[in-house]
């Protein structure tokens, strides 16, 4: 990594920023502090998120109003990847040509509907389809019920690997994620880190310079872009999935929790400074 060129940072938002009022306003500061510092090169921050930007927005907006604001924003990606924008003056513009061709060749959400229609969670009512709101054209998403998720607490990824064996067997190409009650189907191309790295492009920052913090197994992806910073909170599924996935000198497992943790990851890395 280098101190000397523009550098970003990327967070997921739910348990990853929120979570800690008190250390997210800290985080705030820290981010203000180091924007408003000319002797130091650009820096970015930007929040990489499973929700919708309408979600997103909302969640915005209750932070506002718990006198704990989000830090602004230089970029965002929404619904784990299918909406990447960048801050083009007053608004964030979405990034052009994304998603690329190539990247949702053999996707097919009809398909995907079928195969989890004849699903026994499906028709017992232990996997419901979220809101057309939250879905997208290369997203399909569904809401697990608690009782089902516990049913296979210590096998997620046996479930999540023959969902993606038999979308396959059926001539679909697709990414699973399975992270705690959200199961999300998205195009083969897709997800919150190629979403991130057309962002890096198109900012113009080197994913070594780049620092992405998560807590659950949507942030897979994210986190191996760049540094990685697991906050304390993270599920301990992701923390393993982490500890054998990404090289130890990339990889920051902080001690504090929610923003607090990711605030001790950028000073951790030497990209922000701690407020007193």
């Amino acid at each position: 990594m280098s101190l000397e060129k523009p550098s970003a940072s990327a967070s997921d938002a739910d348990k990853t920023l929120t979570g800690d009022n008190a250390a997210l306003i800290a985080l705030n500061t820290a981010i203000q502090r180091r924007r408003a510092d000319r002797s130091r090169p650009k820096f970015y921050h930007g929040r990489v998120s499973g929700r919708a930007p309408y979600s997103l927005a909302q969640l915005a907006q209750e932070q506002r109003s718990a006198g704990a604001p989000l830090p602004d924003v230089d970029f965002e990606v929404g619904m784990v990847g299918e909406h990447a924008t960048v801050r083009r003056g007053p608004g964030l513009v979405p990034i052009a040509n994304w998603p690329r061709p190539e990247m949702i060749e053999g996707w097919d959400r009809s398909k995907i509907i079928d195969v989890m229609g004849k699903t026994a969670e499906v028709r017992h009512g232990q996997a419901a389809v979220q809101d057309a709101r939250n879905q997208g054209d290369y997203k399909w998403s569904y809401e697990l019920s608690e009782g089902f998720v516990a049913s296979f607490k210590d096998h997620g990824e046996a479930y999540r690997a023959s969902l993606e064996a038999e979308l396959a067997r059926v001539g679909v190409a697709a990414q699973v994620i399975l992270s705690g009650e959200f199961l999300d189907f998205m195009a083969p191309g897709i997800d919150k880190g190629s979403a991130l790295r057309a962002v890096l492009e198109e900012l113009g920052v080197e994913e070594e310079n780049t620092y992405t913090s998560g807590d659950s197994n949507n942030d897979r992806k994210l986190v191996l872009v760049g540094n990685a910073i697991l906050v304390a909170n993270a599920a301990l599924d992701f923390r393993l999935w982490a500890a054998n996935g990404i090289p130890p000198d990339r990889l920051y497992e902080s001690q504090k929790p929610y923003a607090g943790g990711v605030h001790e990851g950028l000073i951790h890395y030497g990209v922000l400074e701690a407020v007193a």
